[in-house]
């Protein structure tokens, strides 16, 4: 079982956990084995979706069958940066142990410090049975992930799982070398907080400027700035560029700008992306009115 919205990679097991139909197409195969439920704000409505999961879970008639495993980003990147709260992470993880399911956190984008802790899913005390690991993991820009399962349920023996890519040793070293340098106390988790905060409230300042017609949502040193129209995020994200910034853009229409800074940018440098951000959004808001 895996979430509205969601993002997992680009392999035929991956892409039938995600539910981006750019990406579900582009299988050219039928994709099956995964139910979609909503993620956290999904609905809109006042009924959570944990108690939606628990019912049709819990219903023998509901025509979903129980899963095997649940997986789910505490932030959703790719899928638009939706934030799951605390109550829904833990509401969603005692119903996989409730109904024998293994309960996967996918920490790929926002692991590694990104929103602040070295775990994305510490805020809400979480004991995922596996974890999966990437990106700045290796702390250099280099190939590396990683998969982190509890040994009750690690069948896997020595030599098993093996392949032409995996952890080579200069990842190895550095992703060491990083865990032992930024994480050996909190000033580092503290310094990411800190200049997330401050992105956060300088696009909250964007946003109110243009009548809060646009959303900032997010957490730590990941926020998305949700345009509303795929037209304005790429031309925003096209005059940025021609300005020297590079922004991705995401969501189920490329309608949000992502904003995911190197996390040991200093402020003055990340205060000069963002004027470039809010120069290059009002150059593409004048540009649709003169349209």
């Amino acid at each position: 079982m895996s979430f509205t919205n969601g993002y997992h990679g680009q392999s035929l097991g991956a892409i039938a956990a995600s539910g981006n139909r750019f990406y579900r197409k582009a299988s050219s195969i039928p994709l099956s084995g995964t139910t979609f439920m909503p993620y956290d704000g999904y609905l809109g409505s006042a009924d959570s979706p944990a108690d939606y999961v628990r019912k049709v879970l819990m219903d023998e008639s509901s025509g979903i069958d129980l899963p095997a495993a649940i997986l789910v980003e505490t932030v959703q990147g790719e899928g638009g940066i939706n934030v799951a709260g605390k109550e829904w992470l833990q509401s969603i993880q005692a119903l996989a142990k409730e109904v024998g399911a293994i309960f996967i956190v996918d920490d790929i984008q926002m692991g590694c410090g990104r929103t602040g802790e070295f775990f994305s899913f510490e805020f809400a005390a979480l004991s995922p049975d596996i974890v999966v690991m990437s990106k700045s993991l290796s702390g250099y820009g280099l190939p590396l992930s990683m998969l982190l399962i509890k040994e009750a349920i690690d069948a896997w023996k020595p030599g098993e799982h093996t392949g032409t890519f995996r952890g080579n040793n200069l990842a190895l070293v550095s992703g060491k070398a990083a865990l032992t340098l930024y994480w050996r106390n909190k000033t580092f988790s503290q310094q990411v907080q800190r200049l997330g905060e401050f992105m956060r409230r300088r696009l909250d300042a964007i946003a109110h400027q243009h009548g809060n017609r646009f959303g900032v949502r997010g957490r730590g040193m990941v926020c998305g700035f949700d345009c509303k129209t795929t037209e304005i995020a790429e031309a925003t994200a096209h005059k940025a560029f021609e300005k020297g910034l590079i922004i991705e853009r995401c969501g189920p229409t490329d309608q949000v700008v992502k904003f995911l800074p190197a996390l040991t940018i200093d402020q003055e440098t990340l205060g000069q992306g963002l004027d470039i951000f809010e120069e290059s959004l009002t150059e593409a808001l004048n540009s649709a009115r003169g349209s």
